[in-house]
């Protein structure tokens, strides 16, 4: 029988001038995503694994923070 937890995403997408936390690439685990120090980050800050074997859609940018 197949089993959803052995759906492996693989590596999740890179942020650029970003960087993310991984612990688990299977179904229904979730990224986190932050800023380097001196961005701002816009939008939202995390993915997920989907049944589909793909992540949901990066949906944040880093941007360099005003003075």
């Amino acid at each position: 029988m197949f089993e959803l937890c052995d759906t492996d995403c693989g590596t999740p997408p890179a942020l650029t001038n970003g960087d993310r936390t991984v612990h688990n690439t299977t179904v229904n685990s979730t990224i986190q995503y932050t800023c380097n120090p001196g961005y701002d980050q816009i939008g939202m800050s995390t993915i997920s694994c989907l049944e589909t074997g793909n992540w949901s859609s990066l949906a944040t940018t880093c941007t360099v923070k005003s003075n």
